[in-house]
């Protein structure tokens, strides 16, 4: 997460041959898939809101080093995410929104704060660290999927909302990639890193279908599996490395544990000044 990048995303659709084998489930809910307003306001309810407002999302992604050669992962660090969203309706059942994300580093049980610098378990090595920032990008809602678009780069995300006891269950797929230059001194090339993410969002049958309600509380789960990020000292290793994470919306900020609230104001203070905060960024 240290480098410019641009995306564009399909990041779900109920539609195809997984609509008509879920839509029994569904219905027995109260829950009719064929309609495309359903479709539309449950991906919206779940992933942000049918209403104009703003959105929180908030994960504890804990990453791992996959070194190839039969080793088990080993633990490296936590990152505490903060997704930021503002939404609005853009007629016909569809939804339009902005998105802004941050990520401050911890160490990997999360208890301490990793300011300027951690140590790599894997090589023994002391290396720097930067919290991320991704921003603005636009979103947005339909019945065939919520696509987000930063700058033009093609990759696509896909799932089928899944209804499992009194919960809907709305996963999607991220598969893109993006290109680092080559360090100025020449050691590092350029190179093309890959990067998928795998969420699911989950919310109850009775949130998604109460209509006093405009967005749907959710907890998900988080599985991401990528190249080594510059900066990670990890080159001449074969292996990538993995990242999991529970995750949940919240109501406002104020939600935040106090490890967050303290990491986020001291790196990333504009996730709460958004206004101060125009150029786009990604890394």
């Amino acid at each position: 997460m240290f480098a410019t990048m641009s995306r564009r995303a399909l990041v779900s659709s109920s539609t195809g041959l997984g609509l008509a084998a879920l839509a029994p489930a569904a219905r027995a809910q109260g829950i009719d898939l064929a309609n495309p307003k359903v479709r539309s306001d449950i991906h919206a309810k779940i992933y942000a809101t049918t209403a104009e407002g703003e959105v929180w999302k908030y994960w504890t992604v804990h990453y791992y080093a996959y070194v190839q050669g039969g080793a088990n992962m080993v633990p490296l660090y936590t990152m505490l995410n903060l997704n930021y969203s503002r939404w609005k309706s853009a007629g016909n059942g569809a939804y339009t929104g902005t998105a802004w994300e941050v990520g401050v580093y911890t160490d990997y049980d999360g208890t301490t704060i990793l300011d300027k610098t951690w140590q790599n378990p894997v090589t023994g090595k002391e290396q720097p660290i930067m919290p991320f920032k991704g921003g603005p990008w636009p979103e947005s809602i339909s019945a065939d999927g919520i696509a987000q678009t930063n700058a033009g780069a093609n990759h696509l995300k896909v799932g089928q909302v899944r209804v499992i006891a009194d919960t809907v269950w709305l996963p999607t797929a991220t598969n893109y990639n993006f290109s680092f230059p080559a360090s100025p001194d020449g050691k590092r090339p350029a190179r093309t890193t890959y990067w998928d993410s795998y969420f699911d969002y989950g919310a109850k049958v009775a949130d998604v279908l109460d209509p006093s309600i405009a967005s749907a509380h959710f907890v998900g789960a988080l599985h991401n599996l990528a190249d080594w990020y510059p900066g990670m000292g990890m080159e001449g290793n074969a292996g990538r490395v993995f990242g999991r994470a529970p995750g949940q919306k919240l109501k406002s900020r104020d939600e935040l544990p106090d490890i967050a609230k303290t990491a986020f104001d001291r790196h990333v203070p504009d996730i709460f000044d958004i206004e101060k905060w125009k150029a786009p960024r990604f890394g």
